[in-house]
């Protein structure tokens, strides 16, 4: 199998989920370090989405009617099912592995302040993410 440094998100979330496994760990949490804005409820609210539904669906963030797949609430159950997806080239694309996987959606609302799932890529994104900052949104 691919390295997760060289192979995507996928194999970075695969990693994620055996650490969390070899720890005792139930679930492990993906969230990437460029989004600045996530709500205060974010994991409670990921943690009662898998309660509310299948626990071994993965949860993931829905804001706005786009999902943020790597906003999400991996159960280490699915190691083995994530392994197999990843085998396949044609399915390692984040959006594919949550509708392999029958993940949950947790939806979040953007409400008026600053948007929760912001990612911050480009000189114009780190501007923006300053103004709603600097506006306490």
């Amino acid at each position: 199998m691919t390295q997760a440094a060289d192979g995507g998100p996928g194999f970075v979330i695969l990693t994620c989920m055996r650490g969390a496994a070899g720890s005792g760990a139930s679930y492990a949490l993906t969230c990437p370090v460029d989004t600045p804005f996530l709500p205060a409820d974010f994991v409670p609210r990921l943690i009662a989405t898998l309660e509310a539904g299948d626990p071994n669906a993965p949860a993931v963030a829905v804001c706005d009617g786009r999902v943020h797949g790597l906003h999400a609430l991996w159960p280490v159950s699915r190691c083995a099912d994530l392994d197999m997806l990843l085998d396949d080239p044609a399915k390692r694309k984040v959006e594919l592995l949550h509708r392999e996987l029958g993940s949950t959606p947790c939806i979040f609302d953007s409400g008026e302040g600053a948007p929760p799932f912001l990612n911050l890529n480009r000189p114009d994104d780190i501007e923006r993410a300053q103004r709603f900052a600097d506006s306490g949104a």
